[in-house]
């Protein structure tokens, strides 16, 4: 018998910066508050962090691991930065996340891109390539070291995505070449779902994933997209034999309006702009920024649309492609309770407190993402503030406005 396990495999320690040290503790305790089954404890190569985990964890299933005294289980992940030449001229630059089913498997690929000048003295390390064929060679190395590896482009569609603006390339058989036969998956990345990824002919044939990519353990970060696969068991292979056999059972998603690279822009803090912004839709942006005559930072909906051309289809968003799973855009409850309650603060006294009532009725937050409109206000109407109430209703119902993100900045959830 099949069961469903939650999973948000791609995050960060604090070895990557924008965050203090990880606390596994905490780490832990918000996991189980959202309902995560299993978490990438990311920067694994790093050799400070790989000694907290391997000191502090101790085995729970094949392949997964435990802080004793906490349910929810970690998985062995890290980043890395692919860098190579571009034709063009610059340097092609990609995120990658891998994911290791043992310690000792995370020791052998850190020996191997040591032996390739790699410094793991960032939670994120940079391989440095010479050649498109030297980093196809170093992917299929990687893959080597042991047949469980799994790897996959990181927020695949952002400017630091394999298909995304920055050196854009026209797919990812020009990035991989015969490596790509050892990519199973893609992961959809806060600006885009599977709507989004479904406008790229190429993308038909690949798992898509989705995970926080967080650098905390804030409850408006950790957890904020994760998948639903459908397993044999709960392990690292059961995991793994899922992405391969496209066994995802849904993705829940960001509003990808929500995310930092949505639509095609320049905030207000680039130079010879003194605060102005500008922002364009997908059929309407220039190559240049009216302001300060730079190229402007080309959004996920854009790029999506003119990679849907380059690669023959011309497709138009709405309908996701048959071959992706099923998906639900959400956003972090502490979001909406503190829209709901007119206050800025997401993680302050008074939204925490709703928030634990809400655990109190559910036992984890991903529950509530699970059932409809009609089934959430059975089971919470009598225990929330009517506001609150309504909120989930808007979120679960799509109706609400989002003032789209672009060129790093989040978009602004209103009604």
């Amino acid at each position: 018998m099949r069961k469903r396990l939650v999973c948000d495999l791609h995050s960060h320690s604090g070895y990557s910066g924008g965050v203090g040290r990880m606390n596994l503790p905490e780490l832990l305790a918000a996991m189980g508050r959202k309902g995560i089954d299993v978490f990438g404890a990311g920067d694994a190569l790093h050799p400070a962090w790989y000694s907290t985990l391997q000191r502090e964890l101790v085995p729970a299933c094949p392949g997964l691991w435990a802080l004793p005294g906490f349910e929810t289980t970690l998985m062995l992940q890290t980043e890395v930065v692919f860098t190579y030449p571009y034709p063009r001229g610059g340097r092609k630059s990609f995120h990658q996340v891998i994911l290791f089913p043992f310690f000792s498997v995370v020791a052998e690929v850190a020996k191997r891109m040591e032996s390739w000048g790699v410094k793991n003295t960032v939670g994120r390390p940079f391989v440095r390539c010479e050649t498109v064929e030297q980093l196809r060679e170093r992917v299929v190395e990687i893959a080597k070291v042991h047949e469980a590896i799994e790897q996959f482009p990181a927020h695949v569609m952002t400017p630091e995505g394999v298909l995304g603006s920055k050196h854009p390339v026209d797919s990812l058989v020009q990035v991989f070449g015969d490596a790509l036969e050892c990519i199973h998956a893609v992961e959809t990345g806060l600006s885009a779902d599977p709507d989004v990824l479904s406008l790229i002919p190429e993308l038909d044939g690949f798992t898509l994933l989705s995970n926080s990519d967080c650098h905390s353990s804030r409850l408006d970060r950790l957890g904020r997209e994760y998948t639903e696969f459908s397993v044999e068991e709960k392990s690292y292979a059961g995991i793994v034999r899922a992405i391969r056999e496209h066994r995802v059972e849904r993705t829940v998603e960001m509003n990808p309006m929500e995310g930092k690279y949505y639509s095609t822009g320049h905030r207000g803090d680039k130079m010879r702009h003194e605060g102005r912004c500008c922002r364009f839709g997908v059929d309407e942006a220039p190559e240049l920024c009216p302001i300060c005559g730079k190229p402007l930072t080309v959004g996920v909906a854009q790029r999506a649309r003119d990679l849907s051309r380059i690669q023959g289809a011309d497709r138009r968003p709405g309908k996701a492609a048959a071959k992706h799973p099923p998906f639900v855009h959400a956003v972090p409850l502490v979001e909406v309770i503190a829209l709901a309650l007119g206050l800025k603060n997401p993680l302050g006294a008074r939204v925490l407190k709703t928030y634990s009532t809400v655990l109190d009725v559910l036992g984890d937050e991903a529950r509530l993402w699970r059932m409809s409109a009609a089934e959430a206000r059975d089971v919470l109407g009598g225990a929330l503030d009517e506001r609150v109430m309504q909120a989930i209703d808007r979120i679960k119902t799509r109706r609400y406005s989002m003032e789209p993100g672009y060129d790093g900045v989040y978009g602004v959830l209103s009604w």
